[in-house]
This record gives structure tokens, sequence and C-alpha cells, in this order.
């Protein structure tokens, strides 16, 4: 199989398996019975004296409208001496080895190492 169709494929199985699904619950709601118009009939009536809810009050009084309010700008707190932020200097970058780094992959196996490391692994 492509790997490029394996998408594909799983779209139309899934649209596929929709439309099944779809088309047997229509046939199921085709296939039931209709219900039986004969007998006796219920009819639910809510009374009309039920209580309903009615408007809410007003949230704002007219008094607390008409205050007018005067605008204050927000006021910058002062900075203080542990608010003060001192840069520190750089660190700077010291080598560790002169030499460079051994590849791993181009070092020595445990199979070609010397006889005298091998000994000491093992001890």
């Amino acid at each position: 199989m492509h790997p490029k169709k394996a998408p594909v494929r799983v779209a139309m199985t899934a649209l596929a398996l929709c439309a099944v699904s779809f088309f047997a619950g229509i046939a199921g709601d085709l296939a039931a019975a209709p219900p039986s118009r004969s007998g006796v009939s219920v009819v639910l009536a809510i009374p009309p004296d039920v209580p309903r809810a009615g408007p809410l009050p007003a949230l704002a009084t007219p008094v607390a409208a008409a205050v007018e309010v005067a605008y204050v700008a927000p006021r910058r707190p002062r900075a203080t001496a542990l608010d003060v932020v001192i840069p520190r200097e750089k660190p700077r970058t010291l080598m560790a080895s002169s030499e460079p780094k051994e590849n791993p992959d181009l070092a020595p196996k445990a199979e070609e190492a010397p006889p005298v490391l091998m000994a000491e692994l093992k001890a």
C-alpha cells in the first residue's frame, strides 16, 4: 500500500461507516410502527394561576446615577532602594581543556582496547 493513500483510505472508510450508520437509523425509524390513534388520549394543561416571573427591578437608583466623580490619574509608586537593579558583569568563558573533544564514533571500542585496559575493566 502506498503511504500517501493510507489517510485517504481511512477517511473514505470513516465516511462510509457514517453513511451506513445514518441510513440504518433512518430505516429503523421508518420501520417502527406508528403510534395507535385509538384509545384514551391524555392532555396535560398548565393551570393559568401559576405564578410567573415578573420584570426585574432597576439596578441603579436615580440618585446614584446623578453623582459625578472626579477622575484621578493613577500615581506611579516611588522606587525604593530594593527596587533598583544593578546590572552584573558578564561572566567570562574559560576553556576547561585545551585538547579537542574525542569523537565517540571514532574512539577505540572495547574489543580494540589494549589487553591492560580489558584486565582493569574485569577487575
